[in-house]
């Protein structure tokens, strides 16, 4: 339809033809019309089913989280079992059972860092620059010359149905 649409405005006609230039004018339109109705309800339907997935996803994230805390309290419980075994004299405590053997072990990676932020000498901080883009963009607002590095982008467009 956009090329038909777009082969009709490019042909060039006459006051004679102008009759017959507004009939393929009101057909393409009306082709146009209900192919954007089509389209119109195609999008709804995958709104609508965008909206059923996020559902979902929210369901499913939820319910993953019961189970992670199901298995934290259970990790939990078997540590206490091991450390208490640990405090009453076992040195290296564990349980074996048929299918598994459960025993206490270090963590590993860095070992945890505890700071107090305010006592922080300023020898062992860093500074992070970053580039303020409010401070830029308010700088070509009020006409300062940054185009060696920023510019302002146009807005652009979207479609909106209703």
């Amino acid at each position: 339809l956009t090329t038909d649409l777009q082969a009709l405005l490019d042909f060039g006609y006459s006051e004679d033809d102008a009759e017959a230039f507004s009939d393929t004018l009101n057909g393409i339109m009306g082709g146009i019309e209900d192919k954007a109705d089509g389209y119109c309800a195609v999008i709804s339907r995958f709104n609508g089913n965008v909206d059923m997935i996020k559902a979902e996803e929210a369901r499913l994230a939820s319910r993953r989280k019961v189970i992670e805390n199901n298995i934290q309290r259970m990790k939990d419980a078997l540590q206490t079992v091991l450390e208490t075994m640990e405090a009453g004299g076992m040195e290296k405590p564990q349980i074996k059972t048929g299918l598994h053997t459960i025993k206490l072990v270090g963590n590993g990676g860095k070992q945890p860092l505890k700071v107090d932020e305010v006592m922080v000498p300023d020898n062992y901080k860093k500074i992070v620059l970053e580039t303020d883009t409010e401070k830029i963009r308010k700088a070509i607002e009020d006409g300062k010359d940054v185009s060696d590095f920023a510019e302002l982008l146009p807005r652009g467009r979207h479609v909106s149905i209703k």
